[in-house]
């Protein structure tokens, strides 16, 4: 790689230097994309500081992306697959936005999936983390997803961390759960703060893992890219309008673990952005079914608010 590096007092120059590697468990190595010379580089320069050695690097003042981690870095980090199993709530809007800025890769499948079907897409690839409701209402009925959550874990080696979501099951207890990861639940985990610092990621940076059907054997992965994405939404906001210009109201009713269901996140991402127009845009998006029968369904959370353009 290149580097500024000492060569003694007033003498410092743009050399070749080898790549960084890993020696310490808790090392991180990043990939440097902007860097400053402070005052403290000043005086180094100027051979003011005697433990400057030759062919020391400068510049402590940097941002970057993360490339490689020591095994004790264990908090999520760019390329991680974070796994939710979650309905249509402000959880998984929160989940998915918080993932995304981190660089790491969201997929979602709605809590109505099997045992089987969840491992099959999710076993794949390996999540180090699952945020997962604790029970959830379809045609309403409440469904305790306890049993079935313990199956799945035992099928996920690579899981670190279990985020409970009690949602209809308020009773939810972490001691409920059987898995070598570390549990919490969602109201002693989440800390509500400020917009997200996005990582920059390049455009084909995966953004979430969608699936086929698996009616031909093993649910194949689908791979979303952050750019593909955004693009996409350009060309949504075109087609319906969500500017305000042509379409007032657009209702998605779609899983969380469908193209549309991500698709949404996307939108509801984008409605807390100034709006362009006045006219109300709203989205609603339904718990599992679109059922008007299900209470929970009903009393879904509802954004009625000025939508922008996402170009």
């Amino acid at each position: 790689m290149r580097a500024l590096t000492y060569h003694g007092a007033n003498d410092v120059r743009v050399d070749t230097v080898p790549d960084p590697e890993i020696k310490e468990a808790d090392d991180i190595i990043l990939r440097v994309t902007a860097t400053a010379i402070c005052g403290s580089d000043l005086h180094l320069y100027r051979g003011k500081i005697p433990t400057v050695e030759h062919g020391d690097i400068f510049g402590h003042e940097f941002m970057g992306i993360v490339e490689e981690t020591g095994p004790a870095v264990t908090a999520v980090q760019r390329g991680d697959r974070v796994c939710a199993f979650l309905p249509n709530t402000p959880h998984t809007i929160v989940s998915f936005l918080a993932v995304a800025s981190l660089g790491a890769i969201w997929s979602c499948s709605s809590p109505d999936f099997g045992t089987h079907g969840v491992i099959d897409r999710f076993g794949q690839i390996e999540p180090k983390v699952l945020i997962t409701c604790a029970g959830y209402c379809y045609a309403g009925k409440d469904i305790d997803q306890t049993t079935k959550l313990n199956e799945i874990l035992e099928q996920l080696p690579s899981l670190q961390q279990l985020i409970i979501v009690p949602y209809s099951r308020a009773q939810a207890r972490i001691g409920d759960y059987r898995t070598h990861a570390e549990v919490h639940l969602w109201d002693d985990f989440y800390e509500p703060a400020g917009d997200p610092d996005f990582v920059p990621v390049p455009f084909n940076h995966p953004l979430y893992v969608l699936y086929s059907s698996g009616t031909t054997g093993v649910p194949k992965c689908i791979i979303h890219s952050t750019g593909g994405v955004l693009l996409q939404g350009v060309n949504y906001s075109a087609k319906v309008g969500t500017d305000g210009t042509t379409v007032s109201t657009t209702i998605t009713s779609s899983s969380t673990g469908s193209a549309g269901g991500n698709m949404a996140a996307m939108r509801r991402a984008q409605a807390s952005k100034p709006a362009r127009s006045t006219k109300p845009t709203t989205m609603c998006g339904c718990v599992v079914c679109s059922s008007p029968s299900c209470r929970w369904c009903r009393n879904t959370w509802r954004l009625d608010m000025p939508v922008t353009s996402s170009q």
